[in-house]
């Protein structure tokens, strides 16, 4: 099972095995009466990106079909939802960002997550009407918002739920 979402409730400590990701694991493997073990493996967006073109087996957690270029469900197999999330867009509360659209950010400086492509954004970026800081995950692109080093960043809501209430 490769998870690329490393933060809490998804994986609470990877050590211990702690998280949503690994209950579901066990969950999975008790259901299946020991016909199939299951084995969390949290790892960045650009790796899983590579195992998945290179065809090798395995479950990804947590995705969105459209982040796979997969809206008609036809490249993979696709279960029901397991729980909503959904991206927010977050600024500093100095400088707020009143998100309208892709072109509400133009000349902004967007800190994106490694590996991540972000519908809409991605044109004005290559057309250098907006900038983008790539970071590793979600904490940190929500810690450097808050530093001020970009000015606007769009994790996932549960991320921004947990990082903003461990700065409050």
């Amino acid at each position: 099972m490769w998870v690329f979402y490393n933060f809490q409730p998804i994986v609470v400590n990877a050590p211990a095995r702690q998280g949503l990701s690994f209950d579901l694991a066990r969950l999975l493997a008790d259901n299946s009466e020991g016909a199939f073990s299951f084995h969390v493996e949290v790892l960045p967006r650009r790796r899983l990106n590579n195992r998945l073109a290179e065809g090798l087996p395995g479950m990804v957690f947590w995705a969105n079909n459209a982040w796979f270029g997969d809206r008609e469900k036809t490249n993979y197999l696709w279960s029901g939802a397991v729980i909503d999330d959904w991206n927010v867009v977050i600024s500093l509360e100095e400088t707020p960002v009143d998100y309208t659209g892709p072109h509400s950010l133009f000349s902004m400086t967007l800190t994106g997550i490694a590996g991540h492509r972000y519908q809409g954004l991605e044109m004005l970026i290559e057309g250098r009407y907006m900038r983008r800081s790539t970071f590793n995950g979600e904490g940190q692109v929500i810690r450097f918002i808050g530093i001020g080093w970009g000015d606007v960043a769009i994790p996932a809501n549960s991320a921004a739920q947990h990082y903003t209430r461990l700065r409050a």
